[in-house]
């Protein structure tokens, strides 16, 4: 179902002490609905707030799908019978106070038409393949290149038209994975975060820092530029010039996340107590990186840019980084 080489990762090989998803709450391809609710909600509030601090935005309508097609054969019965699925994809979230949910749209509505087009079928008995969810994301796209968007759709056997409005946010698509471990990254398109991590996080404030951070890297275009200078990933990718320009991305990341956070209305301390707890849980720093910062070394950091963002709101500016005040990002080096 998730076909992105995610590589440009902040990685937290920890299994969660705390989880989002208690006894009362939905299990099986529910519970992980219910995460990807929860992500929908920061990612398309961080992302509808970022501003210009986002060279690159697209229209933003505030929902996203799924498709049977994606799901493996031993899934496909019980998404069936969870989701309501036939022949149409469905509405899989919607972000709170977004134009999807002002519009009325509903998670497990059925698309039938976007912009009065009909819908590609899915080639017989696909599974586990991005194939038509790849031309649906690409026809929502277009259709909302104008700002708005046509929506039929198909509720209880009733077929209705929405009209969601489709204002400009941040190019980043945002994805959960169900894994214990704390993970999240990030490949240029997409933001990652597993349940792990979630739930390590444990307040939507936490978890907004982690998806902020990540978010940074599409929006300093850190793959590409990576990919540019030819850096080595994996276990090469640990040592020398490599591990150099890479804790340079992760620093310009981990400064650009905390004036996301303040954008979005979220308290960028939350960075700074995400960063503690992580302290307490490895004390020793036996997962210390050559590209990333010690939790000590990021709060420090990110503690200077908090107090930057308060002197320049004081003296009426809109704060911004200090590294993307030019037109230009810097040279990795």
């Amino acid at each position: 179902m998730r076909r992105y080489p995610l590589l440009l990762a902040a990685i937290f090989l920890a299994t969660a002490t705390d989880s989002l998803a208690t006894a009362a709450e939905p299990e099986g391809l529910r519970a992980q609905q219910h995460f990807d609710q929860i992500l929908t909600g920061i990612g398309y509030r961080l992302a509808t707030h970022g501003g210009d601090l986002c060279d690159r935005q697209v229209p933003l309508p505030g929902f996203t799908i799924h498709d049977l097609s994606q799901y493996a054969g031993s899934q496909q019965d019980e998404a069936r019978t969870t989701f309501g699925f036939t022949d149409a994809p469905l509405i899989l979230t919607i972000a709170p106070a977004s134009p999807a949910a002002a519009a009325g749209l509903r998670t497990d509505d059925a698309i039938v038409k976007i912009d009065g087009r009909p819908l590609p079928a899915a080639p017989p008995g696909a599974r586990k393949s991005y194939d038509r969810m790849s031309v649906l994301l690409g026809l929502i796209d277009d259709a909302a290149a104008d700002r708005t968007l046509d929506l039929e759709i198909r509720r209880d056997s009733r077929a209705m038209t929405l009209r969601i409005l489709a204002p400009l946010g941040c190019a980043s698509r945002f994805q959960t994975a169900i894994n214990p471990s704390a993970r999240s990254r990030a490949d240029g398109t997409y933001v990652e975060i597993t349940t792990g991590m979630m739930g390590f996080a444990g307040t939507e404030e936490q978890i907004a820092a982690v998806i902020a951070h990540e978010m940074a890297h599409n929006i300093l275009r850190h793959r590409e530029r990576l990919d540019a200078k030819g850096i080595r990933r994996g276990m090469l990718g640990q040592f020398g010039r490599s591990a150099r320009l890479v804790r340079q991305t992760e620093i310009e990341a981990d400064r650009l996340s905390v004036y996301l956070m303040d954008r979005a209305g979220y308290d960028p301390q939350a960075i700074v107590t995400f960063w503690e707890r992580f302290g307490k849980w490895n004390p020793l720093g036996f997962l210390d990186a050559p590209t990333h910062q010690s939790p000590r070394d990021r709060i420090e950091l990110i503690t200077a840019e908090i107090a930057r963002i308060a002197r320049m709101k004081v003296a009426g500016q809109s704060p911004r980084p200090e590294f993307m005040t030019g037109n230009r990002l810097p040279e990795l080096r």
